[in-house]
């Protein structure tokens, strides 16, 4: 006779121990290390099953980097591991930023990019050599952004349809960077600006080690009403810092990064540099003075959404020790600047900020940036040639959120906020 109890019994442990099983192989799969990452093109892949729509999203990407012919001799700074890679094996980035309609188009065509949204990799107009005869200060900045946006103009406007351009400017000169704003936005059909972080300061034709241009005093005024006059926006993008100990922001950072030429690049350094910009902005009142501007950082946000909640909360502390303090005992201590901005840091990343997900392919990071920001904030970007666009597909393709919300963060914000029609 059939003892079907004990059947039962063997049943239930066999089915135990299949999930034990089963929960050990997730464990090693889920094993982080850097063995594992270089297996997965350095993407950790979290082997938890998701609903995937097994569709490819119309994408628009917005970070996507090129150079002009010679930029690597025009410019100061640019990352040694990160901008001149010549293997003879596939990842000559050198070419590959020269490229458009070769490599880089038959791979958004794979990958169902409708657009990429092009700019120039770091340093830039930013970081330009005044060294010749002709391009001695702000005029030399001048004259060649002109040059390079016509550059820019003339490589993609047989392809309109698959490609748009962020203007770069001479922010040395505020106001011949309104000209030439207006003339990339009106005349060249360009879509905002893409600025690689601060201006380098020159004196005689001479670089001024340790000193900043930021766009935080007053003669900026002028720039920023440009933007909201012309509805578009300001894409700050990090500045490369190549040689460490000679042009760090600042010594301390100089002291600092040193020995570890590891930590001003994109693992760390670009996200700091960036987020110190935009509180800067902040802090002198920029966004309470221009409460339209439109500002983008890639990244998911250079580290600000993360940040948001503890710089809100020791802010509302200062302001509330402020109120104890009377106003004369603050200047008489050089605290007379110590002012607390109209807004939380959070109401202004919802207000006046947008994020994109370049080179950063994180289901979790998403969802907080969502969760801050709001799924209308969120761009999708790759960050070519730095990084794949088959990697950057695939993930936000398959990326464990509702359908709708996919389809917001892979082209339709960018498009609202751009001005792009599908």
């Amino acid at each position: 006779m059939i003892n079907y109890q004990f059947l039962i019994i063997i049943y239930i442990y066999m089915k135990t121990q299949s999930k034990r099983k089963n929960n050990n192989k997730t464990k090693k799969n889920n094993k982080y290390s850097w063995k594992s990452l270089q297996k997965t093109n350095c993407m950790f892949v979290n082997k938890i099953k998701v609903n995937k729509h097994n569709i490819k999203l119309k994408k628009i990407a917005l970070e996507e980097a090129i150079i002009w012919p010679g930029q690597e001799n025009d410019v100061n700074e640019h990352s040694p591991l990160e901008y001149l890679i010549k293997s003879g094996k596939g990842y000559d980035k050198t070419n590959k930023l020269l490229d458009i309609t070769g490599i880089r188009l038959n791979e958004m065509n794979k990958n169902n990019i409708q657009y990429q949204i092009l700019s120039y990799t770091a340093t830039g107009i930013q970081g330009l050599k005044y060294v010749t005869n002709n391009t001695n200060g702000p005029n030399g900045q001048v004259k060649k952004a002109i040059e390079v946006n016509n550059y820019m103009y003339n490589q993609i406007k047989e392809n309109p349809t698959r490609f748009k351009a962020f203007a770069t400017l001479p922010m040395s000169s505020p106001k011949q960077a309104v000209k030439e704003l207006e003339r990339c936005v009106k005349d060249l059909g360009m879509v905002g600006v893409l600025l690689n972080g601060n201006d380098t300061v020159y004196r005689k034709g001479k670089k001024l080690l340790n000193k900043m241009l930021f766009y935080d005093t007053p003669e900026y005024d002028i720039f920023w009403q440009k933007l909201v006059d012309l509805d578009v926006p300001l894409y700050i993008h990090p500045r490369v810092y190549g040689s460490p100990s000679e042009s760090v922001p600042d010594k301390y950072f100089s002291i600092l990064y040193n020995k570890y030429p590891q930590l001003p690049g994109s693992a760390w350094g670009f996200s700091i540099y960036v987020a110190q910009h935009i509180l800067r902005l902040i802090l002198s009142g920029v966004f309470d003075r221009f409460p339209k501007l439109k500002l983008i950082l890639g990244h998911m946000g250079e580290i600000l959404p993360w940040w948001a909640d503890r710089f809100d909360h020791r802010l509302c502390i200062y302001k509330n020790e402020l109120n104890q303090i009377n106003k004369n005992v603050l200047k008489n201590n050089k605290l007379k600047d110590f002012k607390i901005p109209k807004l939380t840091l959070r109401e202004y990343l919802k207000q006046n900020i947008y994020v994109t997900t370049s080179g950063w392919f994180s289901d979790n990071a998403l969802k907080y940036v969502i969760d801050v920001m709001g799924i209308d904030r969120v761009l999708f970007s790759i960050d070519y040639p730095y990084e794949e666009q088959k990697i950057a597909s695939d993930w936000i393709d398959n990326v464990d959120l509702p359908l709708e919300q996919k389809e917001k963060i892979a082209y339709k914000n960018a498009a609202k906020l751009l001005k792009i029609k599908m």
